[in-house]
């Protein structure tokens, strides 16, 4: 009898560790992942050209959608954004986009969800960025109740559009 294949079973393996770790672990073990080895923008900055995407040290895995060419977003302040937030199932829970209109936040304050606040550090005036927020990051064990569920990974795609 032939001996059976042992890629369909690798192939089950590398699935199943995606679908069930987080985007840490997968990050770990997706090689076209990067990890950054610091938040600070000045330090992301230089070698961002060959970097298309990248995990910060709290988990979040940001990929370069489009790239700008303005300010560089560090230190907090007010930003304009235009946004669409996704749960992992592809259920769309916001978007700035969909009102017509973007939307101004305090960008480094903590009012917003710890996702945003470390994740958009070092963006630039015109880049879009697609953010994978951990739940510890966004609304945790509580959720949104009516929009996000306890637990939740979210997905955001950002584009910023001016800094204040």
């Amino acid at each position: 009898m032939p001996r059976p294949s042992p890629q369909p079973l690798t192939l089950a393996l590398t699935l199943f560790a995606l679908l069930t770790l987080s985007p840490a672990a997968q990050a770990f073990i997706t090689p076209q992942v990067h990890k950054a080895d610091a938040l600070r923008a000045d330090e992301r900055r230089p070698d961002r050209h060959s970097k298309t995407r990248w995990v910060s040290p709290d988990g979040v895995v940001i990929e370069e959608v489009r790239k700008g060419s303005g300010k560089i977003l560090n230190d907090p302040t007010n930003i304009k954004v235009h946004y669409v937030g996704w749960l992992t199932d592809g259920t769309e829970f916001d978007s700035s986009r969909k009102r017509g209109r973007p939307t101004t936040f305090p960008w480094g304050k903590g009012r917003l969800i710890k996702g945003w606040d470390k994740g958009l550090k070092g963006m630039q005036v015109g880049d879009i960025w697609k953010l994978t927020i951990p739940p510890e990051m966004g609304y945790g064990e509580r959720g949104a109740p009516g929009a996000i569920p306890p637990n939740a990974t979210l997905i955001f795609e950002v584009e910023l559009i001016e800094i204040k």
